[in-house]
């Protein structure tokens, strides 16, 4: 089975903190864990909501917000990741979406975190941008329907700037896990809505839920490390 691990946004990082070397150091061995054993598929992190922009469809009518943002209805159906030259382009591919699913919808532009961003490299002049496109649930997808994105997707793969995407069950079929002070809560869906932006995600390759389960525990317990609090959610492939 594939999940996808969703953790809401982290105020230090909304602040422009960094996360401490130790900590750095423990999430890079559990995510490297994972590596080695052919589990984890992708991943990634995003920036602050400054860097983040908006894409709405609502009547026909296409309007675009930029960060930073307050977390509203953040509630994903599916994503898109690019690598593109600027958040410019990185919108025109979100609009393309938004086209192809063809009703009211929102769609998230997110830049992702690179090693210069963590202080482990020097960015260039040159660097590309990696964008996290997300695509958010509608009455449809919560149904069940799912958007026809596979014309954009191969056309996207065929630019060479896609470099992953997913669709995500229905809220229905995914749990929520609320870990704060000495709560530990794990709620089953369907979620009308989540009001916390996305902070980062890894697709995961498991055998169960109780994996995954296990997993995402050892995951939240190691981010309330540096925070005082975890909410993340689990959804199925």
């Amino acid at each position: 089975m594939k999940f996808m691990v969703m953790h809401r946004h982290d105020k230090n990082i909304e602040a422009g903190k960094r996360p401490s070397p130790e900590f750095i150091a423990a999430m890079g061995a559990l995510v490297g864990g994972a590596v080695k054993e052919g589990k984890l598929v992708d991943g990634d992190g995003l920036g602050a909501s400054k860097t983040r922009a908006r894409v709405t469809f609502k009547n026909g009518e296409r309007t675009v917000q930029h960060g930073p943002f307050e977390g509203e209805s953040e509630l994903p159906a599916g994503f898109v990741k690019v690598t593109v030259k600027s958040r410019d382009e990185a919108i025109a591919i979100a609009t393309k979406v938004g086209q192809a699913i063809g009703c009211d919808v929102e769609l998230e532009v997110g830049l992702l975190t690179e090693a210069w961003d963590l202080g482990f490299a020097e960015k260039s002049a040159d660097a590309p941008e990696r964008y996290l496109i997300v695509h958010k649930a509608t009455a449809a997808t919560e149904a069940g329907r799912v958007p026809n994105l596979e014309r954009v997707v191969k056309e996207l793969s065929d630019q060479g700037v896609l470099t992953a995407s997913a669709t995500l069950t229905p809220s229905s079929k995914g749990k929520r896990l609320i870990f704060r002070g000495d709560q530990r809560k794990i709620v089953d869906g369907p979620f009308i809505e989540s009001k916390e932006l996305i902070g980062g995600y890894a697709i995961l390759e498991l055998a169960s839920w109780e994996e995954c389960l296990a997993f995402t525990t050892q995951y939240a317990e190691l981010m309330l490390t540096s925070a005082s609090d975890f909410e993340g959610d689990i959804r199925p492939l």
